[in-house]
């Protein structure tokens, strides 16, 4: 018992969540069901309205027009990601690492998609501060993913994974799932190689696969509307009651999803037409003439619109880098024949004869005859003041000839572990809009400092951490201006090791160059 005076408060939060776990999927304490391909989910219709607006109000909709309380999900690939929502609403353990991460960013895109907000900012804390191990199988899904949520450390790692491996991957069955405009960013570079004929063979095989999915989903809406009993929420209602033609193109033939691991965007449909060619009046495409015009009917409507797509994505494709003999085998396949009427116009694809090339990410290489100027054994200090982890902070500024650097930092921890991991990037751009690029040798550390009233320091020393011991070339150019250094691992021995390198939320890190050549091209 409490003393006289003092006041004596207690929260049942351990025994209030056990019982909470009890719920899901408890027929006799739920009062709704969620129905996701073939799994079914008893749920509590209040809590999950607590958690999300998106969810509460689709609920109420079907309460207030159905005599049922069975709600279908619809647009779902993996029904383990609606699972993982509902275990977070229900404060069910999860455990991350033993999940597939394509379930993992699905998850993440229903967050997103149903304002889960919370839950939202916990999977993104997962995807892009676990060291990313990508698989060919997966690597569709987190370029997806980082896009679309704008995860840009991760898209530019997935980016270079997918260039070093373009072989394989535009032969992989995920190939087909890739967002057009990841498709369109990955085409663009040098640095996406593989025999051009390959590419073009994957290119055809995503579009196919566009199309015949695009069919099979209007099939289904047109055969097998009314035959589901239960309410169907597919994010976007407004195609029930669609009247223009253009507005019926769009529900028919949508782009390739928007969702990570879904071929259908089932939120948003064709979020920016205007990317696709065709799709503006001041286009100069002679199927713009037929769009403009309103065709007949909306097939004709679709079949101009699936042929600029098309014709958007060979423009990326150097026709000049494949053979007269490897083009002429291909047109023996299925694929090619479907397409012979467009593939067969050289003038739809890139004139460039700019060659493909493996991705090197960095060049060792410098130019000394061409050197505008040079710098060396520079040593600077940059100063980047962290409030919170998983968030990338950018340092103070530095100017040498012409040239600003600056250090970005991003603070996290791996699950289960309490050691503190820093994600470094070296920034280089100019003060002007010139041609130039930039080789520089550095070496990057973080120096302990004994704090105010330290006496951790007597008893042993703190190691000063290091990326690498040793300098390391790198080199920048108006087009590559950030380059991943690396990443410090600060071992937490015991609580004050911290405190060496982190001083009021700011660290300091010390840049060494070696060498500093800088060329105006």
């Amino acid at each position: 018992m409490a003393a006289v005076g003092t006041e004596y408060k207690f929260r049942n939060d351990k025994g209030a969540l056990a019982k909470l776990e009890t719920m899901l999927n408890n027929e006799q304490r739920s009062d709704t069901l969620f129905l996701v391909n073939e799994a079914r989910y008893r749920v509590w219709s209040h809590l999950v309205a607590a958690y999300s607006p998106v969810l509460e109000s689709m609920i109420n909709e079907h309460f207030a027009y159905c005599d049922d309380r069975d709600i279908k999900i619809r647009n779902v690939r993996n029904e383990e990601s609606f699972h993982l929502l509902l275990k977070f609403m229900y404060g069910v353990e999860m455990n991350f690492t033993q999940t597939n991460i394509i379930v993992i960013c699905e998850a993440l895109s229903l967050a997103e998609k149903y304002e889960i907000g919370d839950f939202s900012k916990e999977l993104k804390s997962y995807i892009t501060s676990t060291p990313a191990r990508f698989q060919i199988d997966t690597v569709v899904v987190l370029l997806n993913t980082a896009r679309k949520l704008n995860l840009t450390d991760l898209y530019e790692k997935a980016k270079v994974y997918a260039y070093e491996n373009t072989e394989q991957l535009v032969k992989h069955g995920s190939f087909v799932d890739l967002q057009y405009e990841v498709l369109v960013d990955l085409l663009k570079s040098d640095y996406f190689c593989a025999k051009e004929i390959e590419i073009l063979n994957g290119l055809l095989t995503w579009h196919d696969d566009m199309d015949r999915k695009k069919s099979k989903d209007k099939a289904v809406e047109t055969t097998g509307h009314d035959t589901d009993s239960g309410f169907e929420q597919e994010g976007n209602n407004e195609h029930h009651s669609v009247a223009s033609e253009e507005r019926n193109l769009v529900d028919c033939y949508d782009t390739k999803s928007e969702e990570t691991t879904s071929s259908t965007d089932d939120t948003s449909g064709l979020e920016n037409k205007s990317e696709f060619p065709g799709e503006t009046s001041g286009s100069n495409n002679t199927d713009n003439a037929n769009v403009s015009s309103k065709p007949d009917s909306c097939a004709e409507l679709v079949k101009s619109f699936k042929e600029n797509v098309l014709k958007s994505l060979l423009s990326h494709i150097r026709i000049g880098h494949i053979s007269a003999l490897g083009l002429l085998s291909a047109f023996e396949t299925e694929l090619f024949i479907k397409y012979k009427d467009i593939v067969a116009d050289y003038k739809l694809f890139s004139q460039s004869t700019e060659p493909r090339k493996k991705y090197c990410p960095i060049i060792v290489q410098s130019d000394p005859g061409a050197l505008h100027n040079k710098f060396f054994n520079k040593k600077f200090s940059f100063i980047i003041n962290r409030l919170t982890l998983n968030t990338t902070y950018e340092s103070s500024l530095l100017k040498i000839g012409g040239l600003i650097f600056k250090v970005d930092l991003k603070e996290f921890s791996e699950e289960k572990s309490v050691d503190a991991l820093f994600d470094i990037h070296l920034i280089c751009t100019s003060e002007d809009d010139a041609n130039w690029k930039c080789y520089t040798e550095v070496m990057i550390a973080m120096y302990a400092k004994c704090p105010p009233n330290c006496t951790r320091c007597k008893s042993s020393k703190i190691d000063n951490l290091y990326i690498f011991k040793d300098y390391c070339p790198f080199s920048f150019t108006n087009q590559v201006s950030r380059q991943y250094i690396g990443q410090l691992s600060l071992k937490l021995t015991d609580a004050t090791v911290y405190n060496h390198f982190v001083i009021q939320n700011a660290i300091k890190m010390f840049v060494n160059f070696k060498t500093i050549s800088i060329t105006k091209v």
